[in-house]
């Protein structure tokens, strides 16, 4: 057996060996970035959508049945879908995100902020729509 003596490693040899790398040069956070902005976004305009078109309906005095609203607020989740689903899945929600998790089809590292993005996403979707619409005395919709 031959008998190798390694050099002493010295800090750049180690962090080789480590394969520790500046996140944003590896490309994981810019992706992570990505998804999650993405699920921001998707559910800014799902939420947007659904809940404008209530809010439409009562401001216009106009009858639209459920299922028109439910064709409108589909059409618009399968335009989400195709547009941004190969960026992060399009959840859009985090139900579904759990579900995906349960099922584990989904990196429970991402869940909290899928749904910290999917939350915020909701909620930018209300605040411009009440700066819209303003505010109404009445919260519980008639559908």
């Amino acid at each position: 057996m031959h008998n190798k003596q390694e050099p002493e490693p010295n800090h750049q040899d180690e962090t080789n060996h480590l394969n520790l790398q500046h996140p944003l040069k590896s490309g994981h956070l810019k992706k992570d970035l990505r998804r999650f902005s993405t699920e921001f976004i998707g559910t800014f305009f799902l939420t947007f959508v659904h809940a404008g078109l209530t809010l439409i309906i009562r401001a216009s005095m106009v009858e639209i049945t459920f299922g028109e609203q439910a064709i409108a607020t589909g059409l618009t989740l399968v335009a989400l879908i195709y547009s941004l689903g190969q960026i992060s899945g399009a959840h859009f929600n985090p139900a579904v995100t759990i579900a995906f998790w349960l099922r584990g089809v989904f990196l429970f590292k991402r869940v909290p902020i899928y749904i910290l993005s999917q939350l915020a996403g909701a909620f930018a979707a209300v605040g411009f729509l009440i700066a819209i619409f303003g505010r109404t005395d009445d919260p519980v919709p008639n559908i």
